[in-house]
């Protein structure tokens, strides 16, 4: 689960790439620990970012900066879990600042990956 580029769907109170509750991702490889994304989700809307993972196919520290439309600006740093062959669950805490809040948020969400 290391491609060039992969796709996923997620879930949660909130998914650190989107600052969202559900949406759509897809991650490209832009060196070994880095990716950059984009993301379209609800209720963000679409972001895009990097996101360095201490292992991306397994368990890990995550770290994401990325630009939006519902959170303009925002980052985030989490503990990723996999748990299964293409699932994952996040778990840790961001700060952005965005169209009706600013501050701190969490992070707590399921993502399902699969290759493009």
């Amino acid at each position: 689960m290391d491609a060039l580029r992969v796709q996923s769907v997620h879930l949660g109170l909130v998914h650190p790439a989107g600052v969202d509750a559900v949406g759509y991702s897809v991650e490209g490889k832009f060196s070994n620990d880095l990716y950059s994304f984009y993301t379209f989700g609800y209720p963000a809307l679409a972001a895009m970012g990097f996101t360095y993972y201490e292992q991306y196919g397994g368990n890990g520290l995550t770290a994401t900066a990325g630009v939006g439309i519902g959170f303009i600006l925002y980052g985030s740093v989490a503990y990723q879990w996999r748990i299964g062959q293409q699932h994952f669950f996040k778990f840790g805490a961001g700060l952005g600042t965005g169209v009706s809040y600013n501050g701190a948020f969490p992070v707590l969400s399921y993502e399902y990956r699969f290759e493009q």
